[in-house]
């Protein structure tokens, strides 16, 4: 199997005939001829044909959302395409949809819609996240890299995993401190067996306390960024949040989107460690 077979790209076949400007406009947008825009367009040739989510991933959005613009008034089509795939009836999505992966939302890249923090369990967690951290800080220099909240496939009480920069900042489960100050996240323990065990829900009520135990731990995160417990400026852009359950799954990369801000360090995770989608760079 070669590398492209592990690929996701977004295709993007017209049908229709674009306007003279419009030609201008695709001309512009994609760096190409004009004449090899006409082709394409008079071929049934993708007009793009572009992979995700490797370090380029901003500057493919920027021009699938140039291309789409020009062809608002012109009939095209959309296609998410795995691998080798060709464009096909079976694999076409709607803009919303595209857009949503782009952003790394969709629920093939999250796993499902996040569900809605809970205040008071998002309070305990970045109170024991707040005091394990500090504790670590005390002990060890760094410099640390990954600061991770990792759960059960359950979604039992989280504890934290922290890296440093080097060969294994992406390794959470071998890291020095990989149950760094468990101690402070035990008492949760309590709070996680007074909201219930999920094998005992309905699978409806099950799923949405699941997806609600995570997105609370990405909360708890995101409180403490705003306190900037983990930096600012360049100390933050060498910083990486990450939520998870263990072993990782297609959540983990928009958990990550969302906590973090684009840059060097989250495009480097997105290609070399996230189980979301796929990652490529433009063909």
């Amino acid at each position: 199997m070669t590398e492209l077979d592990d690929t996701m790209r977004v295709v993007i076949v017209v049908r229709g005939v674009p306007s003279g400007r419009g030609l201008m406009g695709l001309h512009r947008a994609l760096g190409m001829g004009l004449s090899e825009v006409r082709a394409r367009i008079q071929t049934g040739r993708p007009l793009l044909d572009a992979e995700l989510f490797r370090d380029d991933h901003d500057e493919v959005s920027r021009v699938v959302e140039a291309v789409l613009e020009q062809l608002a008034e012109t009939d095209h089509s959309i296609h998410e395409c795995a691998g080798r795939e060709s464009p096909s009836p079976t694999n076409e999505v709607t803009i919303e949809v595209l857009r949503q992966t782009l952003s790394g939302l969709a629920p093939e890249a999250a796993g499902s819609a996040p569900g809605e923090p809970d205040p008071a369990l998002t309070a305990s967690i970045a109170d024991a996240t707040r005091k394990a951290i500090t504790r670590l800080r005390s002990q060890a220099s760094g410099p640390f890299c990954v600061y991770a909240l990792l759960t059960s496939g359950e979604a039992l009480r989280p504890y934290l995993s922290v890296t440093l920069h080097g060969p294994g900042r992406w390794d959470l489960a071998d890291s020095p401190f990989a149950l760094a100050g468990d101690e402070f996240f035990a008492p949760l323990a309590q709070v996680y067996d007074a909201r219930g065990d999920l094998f005992d829900m309905a699978p409806a009520d099950a799923d949405a306390e699941y997806w609600r135990r995570l997105a609370s731990m990405e909360a708890a995160l995101h409180a403490l960024d705003d306190e900037g417990f983990f930096g600012v400026g360049a100390e933050r852009a060498q910083t990486l949040l990450l939520v998870s359950p263990m072993p990782p799954d297609h959540s983990d990369a928009g958990f990550a989107r969302r906590l973090n801000p684009p840059g060097e360090l989250l495009s480097a995770w997105l290609d070399e460690a996230a189980e979301g989608y796929p990652r490529a760079s433009t063909r």
